[in-house]
This record gives structure tokens, sequence and C-alpha cells, in this order.
């Protein structure tokens, strides 16, 4: 699920990630058939993962 809302990332005008668009990744998630509730809770946690992990690639 998380690779098919690569294309819904959101970005700072700096070009840093910002998110997910999660409006767009539930349409995704929903056109694919899982529940909408649980999606968010684990793309919340993705999205900071992403967000941590490609603030710390900036860094290095």
């Amino acid at each position: 699920m998380l690779s098919a809302c690569l294309g819904q990332l959101r970005f700072t005008p700096s070009g840093h990630v910002a998110g997910i668009n999660m409006n767009a990744a539930l349409k995704i998630a929903e056109a694919r058939g899982f529940e909408p509730g649980v999606i968010s809770e684990l793309l919340s946690a993705a999205e900071n993962g992403l967000i941590e992990a490609m603030n710390q690639k900036e860094l290095d």
C-alpha cells in the first residue's frame, strides 16, 4: 500500500518531504478494498518513518 502512495507525497517549497496526501492515499486504499480506518493508522506511522528517514538522509 505504501508503494502505491509514493506518487502522493507532499513536499515543502524547499523540496523536503512533508508527508503523504492522506485523502488520495485513503481513496487508493478504498479502491483496493482495504478498511480506511486501519489504513489511516498504518499510513500515519509509515508517514512518520518516511519523513524521519528522508530528513536523516539529507543530514548524512
